[in-house]
């Protein structure tokens, strides 16, 4: 009777033990998909479009500028965010991005005279670069599937560009800097890795400087007009 009552025993302990594991094990994974909460993260991706470029030259002739550009190049940056589950299976959010970025627009000869002289002569050695990109985004989300989300976003973005210019007909080389301001839209999928990490890729547009921002000095006067696409990859830690 003694050795049944301890078996019982024992079977019910274990029945207990296996089923508090069970139910931890279930409140975390629980948590583990859940999207409530702050995130931090790396991103890294690639970026082209193709850009405009209008401006003129005064100093004694006229020099037009009227260019198609090409961007190519790397990103690299990190990213801040929140997101709430505001339904069920529906998250919504927003997020901070800013990256450092190699995307490089040369073009061949900027400036092209069109009066005077040297009348139809284009020549020079031109670059236009862009050498950050940030964003700030409000992001809805789907969860197509326990920790899956597919979203879309859109909000402000800005980028930092820089144009050098040294015409070989001239002893001058022109170089400024200006901010460029504007929107971007983009989709993309996140997905829950390993407990509180997740990995996320998307595709963004961004639309900067429109109708166009002006870089100017004593003698040259330039606007600049960008239209990019990227694709990123990253990664996020959730708290």
């Amino acid at each position: 009777m003694y050795a049944a009552k301890l078996k019982f025993g024992c079977a019910a302990l274990a029945l207990l033990v296996f089923s508090g594991t069970s139910n931890i094990a279930n409140a975390a994974d629980a948590a583990a998909n859940s999207w409530n909460g702050f995130y931090v993260g790396v991103t890294t991706g690639y970026g082209s479009g193709s850009g405009k470029s209008a401006g003129e030259y005064q100093g004694g002739s006229t020099d037009s500028l009227s260019n198609d550009i090409e961007w190519r190049g790397g990103l690299f940056g990190a990213q801040i965010g929140a997101d709430m589950e505001v339904a069920h299976g529906i998250v919504a959010g927003l997020r901070g991005m800013y990256s450092g970025s190699t995307i490089q627009g040369n073009g061949n000869d900027f400036y092209c005279q069109t009066d005077g002289a040297r009348a139809g002569s284009c020549s020079g050695d031109d670059t236009a670069e862009l050498t950050s990109l940030a964003s700030i985004t409000a992001r809805l989300g789907f969860e197509v599937k326990s920790g899956t989300l597919l979203y879309a976003q859109a909000g402000y973005a800005r980028g930092n560009a820089h144009l050098t210019y040294h015409p070989s007909t001239y002893d001058y080389s022109y170089e400024a800097d200006k901010t460029l301001g504007g929107y971007t839209v983009g989709a993309g999928v996140e997905t829950q890795v390993l407990g509180n990490i997740s990995a996320f890729a998307e595709a963004n547009y961004y639309d900067l400087g429109k109708p166009g921002v002006t870089f100017d000095d004593s003698s040259y006067s330039t606007r600049l007009k960008v239209d990019l696409m990227t694709a990123n990859v990253g990664l996020n830690i959730r708290f």
